[in-house]
C-alpha cells in the first residue's frame, strides 16, 4: 500500500506515503494490543480463524473497493493494519502453549523466525512482481491477500487442548 500511495501521489503530495504509513501503523499499533485479549475472548481456533478472514477482508478491500487519494482509503488502511496484525496477540497467547514446557522458547523461536524470513523473502521478491502483473499495485495486493486466506486452513490444525504453564509444571 505505501508504493502505491506512493506512486499515485507523486509529487502532488509529497506527504501521502508518511501519512498512509501512519494510519496503517496506528492501526497496527491498537490490533497487537488488542489480540491478545480478542483471542482470549474467542479461543485459539476461531479467534485465529476470525483473524484470517477479516485480514483476507480488509486487504482485498484496501486494494479493490479503494485507492490512494479516494475518501476512504486512510480509514481502510487504518482498519487492515488493525485487524492484520491482532496475530501477534494471538501468538503471544497461544504460540508457547503449543509446545512441551522443556522446548517452548526454541519452538517458539523457531516458529516466530521462519515467519520473519518468509517475510524477507516476500519483500525481496515484491519488486519483481510489479512487471507480472501489469505494474497495477491493486492486483499485486489483491492477489497477495489472498495468502492471508492460508490462515483460514491452518486454523484447523490447531489443536483443540492447549497445554499451559500449571500443567507442564
Amino acid at each position: 500500500m505505501i508504493p502505491w500511495a506512493d506512486s499515485v501521489a507523486g509529487t502532488s503530495d509529497a506527504s501521502y506515503k508518511s501519512v498512509t504509513q501512519g494510519w496503517w501503523a496506528l492501526g497496527a499499533t491498537i490490533g497487537s494490543f488488542l489480540g491478545a485479549q480478542v483471542a482470549t475472548l474467542l479461543g485459539p481456533r476461531r479467534s485465529y480463524l476470525l483473524f484470517s478472514l477479516g485480514s483476507v477482508l480488509t486487504t482485498l478491500c484496501m486494494f479493490l473497493a479503494t485507492g490512494p487519494m479516494q475518501v476512504g482509503f486512510h480509514p481502510t488502511v487504518f482498519v487492515q493494519g488493525l485487524v492484520s496484525t491482532l496475530f501477534f496477540g494471538w501468538l503471544a497467547v497461544f504460540l508457547p502453549t503449543l509446545f512441551p514446557i522443556g522446548v517452548r522458547a526454541s519452538g517458539c523461536g523457531l516458529a516466530y523466525n521462519v515467519g520473519r524470513f518468509a517475510t524477507a523473502i516476500g519483500v525481496f521478491a515484491a519488486g519483481s512482481l510489479l512487471p507480472l502483473f501489469g505494474n497495477s499495485y491493486p492486483k499485486i495486493g489483491a492477489t497477495c491477500a489472498l495468502l492471508y486466506g492460508l490462515g483460514l486452513l491452518a486454523a484447523w490444525f490447531i489443536p483443540k487442548k492447549f497445554n499451559s504453564v500449571a500443567q507442564d509444571s
